[in-house]
């Protein structure tokens, strides 16, 4: 297995698009969730449309509040994945050309005395 900083980059843009779309969603899903508790007890008394309104804007709020947190703790781990890329690129050795020995002389001499040794 190869290290690859594409599929990290990949996986960081698609944390920022989770983000942006919890920004979105949360509040109107709260809110419509606030509007039902809200007309649920609302409709007994006889304030139906003040209860839903008031449940939709109370819990669209909370919704807000929360979708921002949420936002918020996805984008840092988007950003801790880059910050890791940028560790292991600033960190990693360059590619050095494969270290070839040179012989000596003295290499030289021993290896002809190996080989006339052989050869006899």
């Amino acid at each position: 297995m190869k290290y690859d900083p594409r599929v990290i980059h990949e996986m960081a843009e698609r944390l920022y698009a989770e983000a942006d779309s919890v920004e979105m969603s949360y509040p109107v899903v709260f809110g419509f969730i606030g509007a039902a508790i809200g007309l649920v007890f609302g409709f007994p008394l006889g304030y139906a449309r003040v209860g839903a309104l008031t449940g939709a804007v109370l819990a669209g709020a909370v919704g807000y509040w929360v979708g921002q947190q949420r936002a918020f703790a996805l984008r840092l781990q988007g950003q801790l994945m880059l910050v890791q890329t940028k560790i292991e690129e600033n960190t990693r050795p360059k590619e050095a050309p494969a270290w070839v020995p040179q012989p000596s002389k003295d290499t030289r001499a021993a290896a002809h005395r190996i080989s006339d040794a052989l050869n006899r």
